[in-house]
């Protein structure tokens, strides 16, 4: 039996087929087969480690030392991440307290202003009502002068 004059293979699904189309299947499962590849690479997140020393047995005894300095230098950058965090934290609580303490300052402030200019009012009516009487009396007494010097004549 000679195989290169054959017409017809048998795919995974028992069905006897033309050798071309049995390649028009496969290449067009193998395009689909990388479409759906490279949607999945897509979808998934890249994580770009630059640890890559553990602490699990099995290391070489060289190993420990480099992990031991990769851990360190971890610890350390997460230590500065945390007390720039903090020194943000703070600053922003400052800021915050100083905003307070203007506004309260400022308040008080036209409290006062207002407090003093309602006692200049009150000493300049009070400087005009003795001006007035001060001038009314003064009226008053010429005017009584007057009279007793009309009776006197």
């Amino acid at each position: 039996m000679e195989l290169a004059n054959v017409d017809v293979v048998l795919t995974r699904d028992h069905v006897v087929v033309d050798e071309e189309e049995a390649r028009v299947k496969r290449q067009r499962d193998a395009e689909e087969l990388k479409e759906k590849l490279d949607k999945i690479a897509r979808s998934m997140p890249t994580v770009v480690t630059s640890n890559k020393f553990g602490s699990q047995a099995g290391a070489g005894s060289g190993e420990f030392h480099t992990y031991r300095k990769a851990r360190k230098r971890e610890v350390a950058r997460q230590e500065a991440l945390d007390e720039v965090e903090r020194l943000e934290k703070e600053k922003e609580e400052f800021q915050e307290k100083l905003a307070a303490n203007q506004q309260s300052a400022e308040a008080k402030t036209a409290k006062n202003r207002a407090k003093r200019l309602a006692q200049k009012e009150k000493q300049r009516a009070k400087k005009k009502a003795k001006t007035v009487t001060a001038a009314t009396s003064a009226d008053e007494v010429q005017e009584e002068e007057e009279e007793e010097e009309e009776e006197e004549r």
